[in-house]
């Protein structure tokens, strides 16, 4: 084992986390930055710092963690010789980093004070967009740190059930880490997930089979688990977000009102009690009243009431104001002024401050002494049921809550003040579907970047992309095919949408202004009206549009709205190109006033005594409601989209399966392929898959045929030369023989008492002849009929003992036999018998091949691996030429001045016969070694 050098590693270790803490120090000097995007994201705090420090802690995890796969590669230098151990704490490291990342989101939701629409996900301001990116970057640096912790501890624990039980030690000791850092996700389901996804892990990783099916299940795993957090959380906050605009609507303060109405008092110094009109109009001139307040003028003249304004007590006339100011003749007037609840549709209007009751984003109702005196948004009358005001008035706050709907009512126990009820719609179950298939694209985009990039910058060594995709193969390209298609196809039809409703928007609005002009231009002329500003401001009020009135120079000649010409929001000219134009027609303009886009329609105005040359009407774009319109669009194709990526990728995986069986079965029949061993393969459908298969089966059957006639033809040939051999060899002893037998013919005519003498010794020597070639017809009888083997559990150590014993018991010692055996028992499956043939055919050989000049020695060593016997038979003899080394296993093959040369091949044959081998390594001069090695019987082996 690898030893650790604590000073290299407490270097190694120290180095990303000085980084860290220097970047995180010098985000201080960035307070005060008038970069736009860093202060903003500096104003929202997070923990103990701010946004900013989130994403840099998102981006430097994924930084730390490939820092970390480039140092760290050995996971058994951190066993101690207790991997359980080492285990559960690798296992808890990952549910501490999912911990961590929950902590991050509720902090995120509950404390930044980001707003997080989740009704609109598509509409999230940057600020919430980039917190969102920290978040799922944490998460894809989970993702990889994980897969990167589990590979290392099945290294150091390839048992299950030790994994298994580090599992639980790892989920039993995050338990008292979550309550130390006060992370509130409901505890059952935060451990069943924390188990779910370490389980899931360790299973992937021993399965060890690639797959992008794999790669979508932990994406939506992880952004489902977010996507439940950040809605957790989001119903926590808007509950509090409703409570605060309760409070609000039951002690109504509008500071923007009241200073308004210390200028609309002065204002009314100069104006006689009894000119109603004027006081409107001064009331006009203050856009802020004009847009949020209605007003009511009472008579009155007690001259001892005060002048100024001041609220009323809660009454049925709703956060009403009284106001009393001296008039211009010394008289009192005396005006209420209520908020309105409806939204003026004008569009300059838009560009003034709206009262906290206007376009709120909660319906209430709003009640004194049990009446509604205001109300706003969908209201259902059982909602005002008696039993929920019941509940509220036991600590003055109740909440009921459903998929659709939340249902705030708030009772203030204090005299004289409103009870409220909000109302906030929930959406049902389609905006969390929303918010996955917002956050699973984004976070399957970043994994998919950076898996692409990884190959190229090596940022990830440990954790390639190839653990999720496997190698390149057919079937993944075309899963992955069907996905990138199915995300192309979104963003073509998203982009091809949004361009059709821009398009069509924008030319209903433009109808929409002209039917507009058409209405308001036939008042006018049937009217007969003056156009100055009182007027304009009637028109304006009425058609619910702003309208300006220019001379012929073009400088603006009056105005329904002249405050934002005084503030200069707006320019007071014409446009010099409405000036240039030669034509009687409108003229249809895009424009924009600070952030608001709209469009205005500029007519030329012909009428006898007036020096009104052109007239403008302002409308609205439309703008935001086709964003809206297009979002919304959007919103739902993308959750379309996300479950037929889920669909297409389920049926990419089913059908680039079925799709490439059968070519993995030719693959596999082609590396298995054996002449006149094989089996045709089955298809029913006759597609090109088919076609590939007959074509398969149409060549293995001629193949079969073709193998035939080889084997025949071999086969004749080789009976052939072995014929030839074998008559050469018979012939060879026939010859002298012969001529021994008629020279003793010869001696019995000439010399009976010398061919007497002759007799034995001729008969000895035909004798031995006979003998030599009875030897010749049984090698060749045994070589044409090899026995079949007869397998069974042998011990080959004990076999190779038996030759050892028969060559070294009584035989001479001038070559010095050894045989190395362990001394355990080694069980092969083979031939006993056959074993004998062959380890006697070597040693023998072993022992002709070494010179008699030469002291010989023959090394006899058994060993044992992990799946396999090894017998080496060594001898120091005088090795094997190279040119005759690919013939020594070939038949009637022989160096030697007697035999066949059949042993060799007789015993290369037996040995495949047994599934084992047999080899040779040989250096001239210095001896030759020959192997055989057999599989050993393993304990799961019936």
């Amino acid at each position: 084992m690898r030893q650790i050098n604590p000073i290299s590693t407490a270097k190694a270790i120290s180095l990303p986390i000085v980084l860290l803490a220097i970047a995180f120090f010098l985000i201080g000097y960035l307070d005060g930055t008038s970069i736009p995007l860093f202060a903003n994201l500096m104003a929202a705090p997070f923990m103990q710092g701010n946004i900013l420090h989130l994403l840099l802690l998102a981006i430097s995890s994924l930084w730390l963690i490939s820092y970390s796969q480039r140092y760290q590669r050995d996971w058994t230098t951190f066993t101690s010789g207790r991997p359980i151990v080492s285990a559960s704490i690798g296992y808890l490291l990952i549910a501490g980093m999912i911990i961590g990342i929950g902590l991050c989101t509720q902090h995120l939701i509950l404390d930044s004070g980001i707003s997080f629409d989740f009704q609109n996900v598509l509409q999230l301001n940057k600020i919430a967009l980039i917190s969102l990116f920290a978040i799922l970057t944490l998460l894809t640096a989970l993702l990889l740190s994980s897969l990167w912790v589990v590979r290392g501890i099945q290294q150091i624990m390839p048992s299950r059930n030790q994994r298994f039980i580090s599992i639980g030690i790892a989920i039993v000791c995050s338990i008292p880490l979550i309550f130390i850092l006060h992370f509130s996700f409901p505890l059952p389901a935060l451990l069943l997930i924390i188990t779910l996804f370490i389980t899931l892990l360790d299973f992937f990783v021993e399965l060890d089979t690639a797959s992008p099916a794999w790669l979508i299940l932990w994406l939506a795993l992880l952004t489902a688990f977010t996507t439940g957090m950040l809605f957790k959380f989001h119903l926590e906050n808007a509950q509090k977000d409703r409570l605060v605009f309760a409070k609000a609507l039951a002690n109504p303060v509008d500071s923007l009102l009241q200073n308004s109405l210390n200028q609309f008092i002065e204002s009314l110094n100069n104006i006689r009690a009894a000119d109603q009109e004027q006081i409107q109009h001064q009331f006009s001139l203050h856009p802020y009243l004009e847009k949020n307040y209605k007003l009511h003028i009472d008579s009155f003249s007690d001259d001892n009431v005060g002048i100024g304004w001041h609220k009323l007590s809660s009454n049925e006339s709703y956060n009403t104001y009284e106001v009393r100011a001296l008039s211009k003749d010394s008289q009192f007037i005396q005006l209420n002024i209520q908020p309105i609840f409806t939204l003026n549709k004008r569009v300059l209007f838009q560009l003034i401050p709206n009262s906290p009751f206007i376009n709120p984003p909660y319906g209430f109702s709003i009640l004194h002494n049990g009446k509604i005196i205001a109300q706003r948004g969908l209201q259902a009358p059982a909602w005002l049921d008696d039993q929920y005001w019941q509940k509220a008035n036991n600590n003055g706050l109740y909440e009921n809550i459903d998929s659709q709907w939340a249902r705030l009512y708030y009772s203030n126990t204090e005299e004289n003040d409103y009870t409220v009820m909000i109302t906030e719609s929930l959406g049902g179950y389609i905006k969390p579907i929303s918010l996955f298939s917002y956050l699973f694209a984004i976070l399957t985009t970043l994994v998919l970047l950076l898996f692409w990039i990884n190959p190229k910058l090596k940022i990830f060594p440990a954790t390639p992309g190839i653990l999720f995709f496997g190698a390149p193969s057919l079937r993944n390209r075309i899963q992955l095919s069907t996905i990138a298609l199915t995300l192309a196809a979104f963003l073509l039809a998203g982009l091809a949408t949004v361009a059709f409703l821009r398009k069509n928007h924008l030319s209903e609005q433009s109808d929409r202004l002209m039917e507009k002009v058409n209405i308001v231009m036939r008042d006018i002329q049937q009217s007969d009206i003056m156009l100055e500003e009182k007027a304009l401001k009637d028109l304006a009020s009425v058609h619910q549009v702003d309208i300006s009135a220019y001379s012929e120079d073009g400088s603006l000649a009056a105005t329904s709205f002249p405050y934002l010409y005084q503030q200069q929001v707006l320019e007071p000219r014409l446009p010099q190109h409405i000036i240039n134009r030669n034509t009687k027609r409108p003229a249809i303009v895009q424009e924009k006033a600070d952030q608001l886009d709209y469009i205005s329609a500029y007519i030329p105005f012909n009428r006898p005594n007036s020096a009104i040359s052109y007239l403008s009407i302002a409308f609205s774009s439309g703008e935001q409601d086709m964003k809206k319109a297009a979002i919304a669009f959007i919103g739902n194709l993308l959750n379309l989209y996300v479950f037929l990526l889920l669909i297409a990728g389920a049926s990419a995986i089913a059908v680039a399966k079925t799709i490439t069986r059968p070519l993995l079965d030719i693959g596999e029949k082609l590396r298995s392929f054996q002449l006149g061993k094989n089996e045709p393969l089955e298809w029913k459908t006759k597609d090109e898959i088919g076609q590939l298969v007959e074509a398969y089966n149409a060549m293995i059957k001629e193949l079969e045929i073709s193998t035939e006639k080889l084997k025949q033809s071999e086969r004749e040939g080789a009976w052939r030369e072995m014929a030839k051999q074998v008559a050469h060899e018979i012939k060879n002893p026939l010859t002298p023989m012969k001529l021994s037998i008629q020279y003793l013919q010869h001696a019995q005519k000439s010399d009976p008492e010398r061919a007497r003498a002759m007799i034995s010794r001729v008969s000895q020597t035909l004798i031995e002849q006979i003998d030599g070639l009875a030897h010749i017809a049984t090698s060749f009888s045994n070589f044409a009929k090899m026995p079949k083997a007869e397998l069974k559990e042998v011990d080959i150590k004990a076999i190779v003992q038996s030759t050892y014993n028969l060559f070294t018991e009584g035989q001479p010692s001038e070559i010095a036999i050894h045989l190395h055996a362990p001394p355990q028992r080694t069980p092969v499956i083979a031939d006993p018998k056959q074993l004998t043939r062959i380890f006697n055919n070597l040693i023998k050989n072993a022992q002709q091949a070494i010179p008699e000049t030469v002291e010989g020695k023959i090394d006899i060593e058994l060993t044992i691996n992990d799946k396999e016997v090894v017998v080496a038979v060594k001898d120091n003899g005088s090795g094997i030429p190279t040119d005759i080394e690919s013939k020594v296993f070939q038949p009637n093959f022989t160096t030697k001045s007697s035999g066949m040369g059949l042993g060799l091949a007789m015993c290369k044959n037996m040995i495949e016969a047994m599934n084992g081998n047999i080899y040779f390594e040989t250096e001239v001069g210095k001896g030759t070694t020959f192997y055989v090695s057999l599989p050993l019987k393993q304990k799961t082996d019936a």
